[in-house]
């Protein structure tokens, strides 16, 4: 309709808006079935109430009028379970009680669609509805400077003369608020003509002029319901200045109701100005973000995703393991601190990782709480998020991988790109501006508490060596948000390039496809124009435009021509040494705000290793007396200077007798049995005795243990010396990593997992805190299952180390088997007084001991070449077990079985060797004893004598 004809009848004046009839209903629905939405909600919804309705309320005819307009609040949201309720709003603005009493009826009763979509009678129903009131009544605007929130993609067609290049549609750069005014009149006056039969007036109101001041939005794809078109809008909001008459502050505001711009019965652009109470009159989703985060079940989930990629404490010193110890009451707390408001995101612990070409990472690691509460958030608004990224972004999204992106990449060339801009993005993560990132999370979840939670986990501080660093950009390496908001932040970078290149881009490491070499030097112009708008820059050295007759290598793969190779990940998993250098620190990390003197000292400390006991040492410890090992079906009495054994199932052999004046106490593992007077006799000469479990557990000491208060306090002395519990910690992981070098070894003769054990040991050599020493444990442990378990018949294969429960057999023989071991130890620690509680490696914990771990980690090797043997052997079959998936425990031992590996760890626990500096062999269990006393010696010398096992 031309301007000129816009406006003609009657004679205009400032209350013609109230003359348009305006019905605005709050709908609640609940779901009956399983429901699947895009980002925008407003195509499935609109399908929905057309069919309501009988009728179709966007008109065909481009001269009619949009007289419905929808808000469907709870867009962003993806899924829907049964019984899970959903909230939106419909407005009529025009009086029509024939359309709105079948609204009404039907959809109190919804009725048989004639055409199809999947909100029907069979999928929803009506819960509630009611009108809201004073919809209508207008609050003045004051002022001159004025900020529209889009909260509905915003479609609005430019002005003749701007459009260009096939962009027809205000976009992120495109807004005309001279234009954006016009229309907002034509869209009001049109409906006061289809309630009034004539215009409001034969006057044309000047279009105001205006300057703005700030804008920010994001493009929203959005594709229309049972088919393959996508329409599209922004989001977001702009804020400009103006001087307003009276007329156009009602028509501003009266904007608010009726949406503005194409498809707005569909629910597109609807604005609500800044600072006014209109937005209190609309509905909100049935549940915020918050709300489905803090569900148990999805709390639980997020536990076990963050346990079995990461055993990393932060700063609080709680690893995944011991969060689980009292996993229940841990979820609930959280779950009560979040809803109680008192929920406080924790600072973050600096980690430094060294890199190829002596760089290093700075990694900033939340807590496992904070972990959890992230990883529940990603699982929440993860889809949300993906569906409104462009289908070049490879990295952290479910379905797409480096395989996918080289697949992309393939097919491009097919179609004829054969020049190629390779680049990345300067310390990309280190560098993401806040304030541009913060404007995107404020558009997606400005009126959920979830925000909230975003923006403290972005902006959290560093803990480094007992500073702390307050970061003012970037996101958080180590933090399970970051991947997804990476993702969010980059997505502009991917709308500006996709349509005249074909990019491919995986994180911040990138390659633009062109048909020309010339086309390929455009492209890198508008990458750096992109990125600088997005306060980012490429890294000069990574970037080069390359064709694919000379090669390149990306994501691990190697183009050449039409060939794609997967190479070998030939890259040093550890680097044995760096050294810190301005150059070698990331540009924009938090290490940037660490005295660079202070980073160099740290690094340079050189913290003295142990000095390992001398051969007349050992010997003197091999000399003090021993506890005595009961087991099997054994009976004891006593004399008056022996312990006398008698073998139950052998009753006709000679008792074996053992001289009172040699033993230290007595442990009697299982079902043997003790006269009482030989309990009185053991009293009366100061021996303990001790009964345990057949799986080791101690049950019942007598006497009970009497505490040795300076050996604690040495002991507690230690566990808070930096220097001791580092040293500790170091030698402990040396030696497992070797150990599980050696196994690794004896099951594969052809050894290609030697190097990286080797890379992991030295890397263990220069680690300088207990969270990189427990990260390379961890990548050994990785490293260590992968060997065992191609080393198995494929009917014991396993996906991974779990633990709590253990889901395989595999699995559930490690797990018991490294119980039976932790309970001896346990044991050893207490009868040699020391106190259990007091780790210098593990951290503290009221579930288990934290220095029975400590300890076992040198003799897990045992339970390892066990399980390996007896599967190897035929020794056990899956009969052995029993499966079911319904089970907390969805596999377990049958009981026959559980006695046969208790005694298997048993008879293992017998096998005798020559450890380093001894003079005749020993047993394991004896070994154990004697490792436990040598620690103590160490505890009670202040100074670090322990040396754990190394097998060969």
């Amino acid at each position: 309709m031309k301007e000129e004809n816009i406006l003609l009848g009657n004679k205009f004046t400032l209350t013609f808006i109230d003359s348009i009839f305006v019905e605005s209903y709050n709908v609640k629905l609940k779901f009956k079935k399983p429901i699947h939405f895009h980002f925008y909600h407003g195509s499935k919804l609109f399908s929905f109430i057309s069919n309501i309705l009988e009728y179709h309320p966007l008109p065909q005819d481009k001269k009619k009028v949009n007289d419905i307009v929808i808000y469907p609040c709870e867009s962003s949201r993806i899924f829907y379970k049964p019984g899970d309720e959903y909230n939106f709003q419909i407005t009529f603005l025009r009086n029509d009680q024939k359309i709105i009493r079948n609204f009404f009826s039907n959809l109190a009763n919804i009725p048989e669609f004639e055409f199809g979509g999947d909100l029907n009678k069979d999928s929803v129903e009506l819960i509630d509805i009611f009108k809201i009131p004073d919809y209508t009544a207008y609050e003045p605007l004051g002022g001159n400077e004025f900020t529209l929130k889009f909260i509905t993609p915003l479609r609005m067609e430019r002005k003749e003369e701007d459009k260009k290049k096939g962009k027809t549609l205000f976009d992120l750069e495109y807004f005309d608020c001279k234009h954006f005014f016009k229309l907002l009149y034509k869209r009001i006056a049109d409906l006061y003509k289809l309630n009034c039969g004539t215009y409001p007036s034969n006057e044309i109101p000047d279009n105001p002029e205006a300057e703005i001041l700030d804008k920010y939005f994001i493009w929203i794809d959005v594709p229309k319901e049972n088919n393959k078109i996508t329409l599209g809008g922004m989001i977001g909001y702009i804020k400009f200045r103006t001087e307003l008459e009276e007329l156009w502050k009602r028509i501003l505001w009266f904007g608010q109701i009726t949406h503005v711009g194409k498809n707005s019965s569909a629910g597109f652009g609807k604005y609500l100005i800044e600072g006014y109470n209109h937005k209190t009159l609309i509905p909100k989703p049935s549940k915020n973000y918050l709300q489905l985060v803090v569900n148990k079940e999805n709390l639980l989930n997020a536990f076990i995703h963050i346990k079995n990629n990461s055993d990393i404490a932060g700063i609080d010193g709680i690893t995944p393991d011991i969060f689980e110890l009292n996993l229940e009451q841990n979820i609930n707390n959280l779950i009560e601190e979040i809803k109680s408001g008192q929920y406080k995101a924790s600072d973050l612990q600096g980690i430094i990782i060294p890199k190829a070409n002596n760089k290093i990472r700075a990694l900033a690691i939340p807590t496992v709480k904070d972990r959890i509460l992230q990883r529940a958030v990603v699982q929440i608004i993860g889809d949300s998020i993906d569906h409104l990224l462009e289908e070049n972004s490879y990295a952290y999204r479910k379905g797409l991988s480096r395989k996918g992106a080289a697949l992309a990449i393939n097919e491009a060339r097919k179609h004829g790109y054969n020049y190629i801009l390779e680049s990345d993005i300067q310390s990309f993560f280190d560098n993401v501006d806040w304030e541009l990132l913060f404007k995107k999370i404020e558009i997606l979840f400005d009126n959920d508490p979830i925000s909230e939670f975003l923006l403290s986990w972005i902006k959290s501080d560093v803990i480094f060596n007992g500073i702390k660093i307050k970061r003012t950009k970037g996101l958080p390496q180590g933090a399970v948000i970051s991947p997804l908001l990476a993702n969010l932040f980059l997505d502009e970078f991917d709308e500006a390039l996709q349509d005249n290149f074909k990019l491919v881009r995986y994180a911040d490491d990138f390659v633009i496809l062109c048909k020309s070499k010339e086309q390929a030097e455009n492209a890198l112009i508008e990458v750096k124009k992109t990125l600088e708008n997005l306060k980012l820059e490429i890294k000069p050295s990574k970037t080069r435009i390359i064709s694919f007759d000379e090669g390149f290598q990306y994501l691990g793969y190697l183009f050449l021509k039409s060939l794609i190779i997967e190479k070998n990940d030939e890259r040093k998993e550890n680097i044995l040494d760096y050294e810190i250098t301005p150059e070698s620190i990331p540009e924009g990390s938090w290490l940037t705000l660490v005295d660079l003197e202070k980073l160099k000292s740290l690094h340079k400390t050189d913290l003295q290793e142990i000095t390992p006991l001398k051969k007349n040492e050992v010997q003197e410890i091999l000399l003090e007396k021993f506890p005595l090992y009961v087991t099997g079906n054994s009976y004891i009495h006593i004399d008056e200077e022996n312990i006398n054994i008698i073998n139950d199932d052998e009753p006709d052999v000679v008792p074996i007798k053992y001289p009172l004046q040699d033993i230290v106490s007595v442990v009697i593992i299982g079902n043997s049995r003790i006269s009482m007077p030989a309990i009185f006799k053991l009293n009366e000469n100061n021996i303990p005795i001790y009964f345990c479990r057949p799986n080791g557990e101690l049950k019942l000491s007598i006497p009970l243990n009497n505490p040795d208060f300076n050996l604690w306090t040495n002991q507690l002395t230690l566990a808070n010396d930096y220097d001791f519990t580092l040293k500790f910690a170091r030698e402990v992981v040396k030696a497992k990593i070797n150990n599980h070098k050696v196994i690794a070894r004896r099951v594969n003769e052809e050894n290609d997992y030697k190097e990286r054990f080797n890379s992991l040991i030295e890397k263990a050599k220069i680690s300088d805190s207990l969270d990189s020493l427990r990260g390379i444990e961890g990548s050994s442990a990785s490293l260590f299952y992968e060997v065992l378990n191609n080393s198995i018949p494929d009917e014991w294969k396993f996906d991974r180390r779990n633990k709590r429960p253990p889901k395989d057999p595999v699995n559930t023989m490690l797990s018991f088997g490294y119980s039976i071991l932790y309970h001896h130890i346990s044991t050893a620690i207490l009868l040699e007084g020391i106190n259990p509680q007091i780790g210098f490696y593990h951290k503290p914990s009221n579930r288990y001991y934290p220095l029975a771990s400590d300890l076992q980690e040198e003799f897990r090797h045992i339970i390892d070449s066990l399980v390996l043997y007896i599967i190897r052997r035929n020794m056990v079959t899956r009969k052995d077990f029993i499966f079911e998936d319904s089970n907390y425990y969805p596999c377990f031992m049958t009981k026959d079985f559980r006695k046969k590996f208790i005694s298997m760890v048993e008879e293992r626990l017998k096998v005798e060797f020559t450890p380093p500096n001894f003079s005749k062999k020993i047993t394991y269990k004896e070994f154990i004893v004697f490792q436990v006393k040598v620690l103590k010696f160490s505890i009670q010398k202040k100074e670090m004598k322990y040396q754990p096992l190394w097998i060969r």
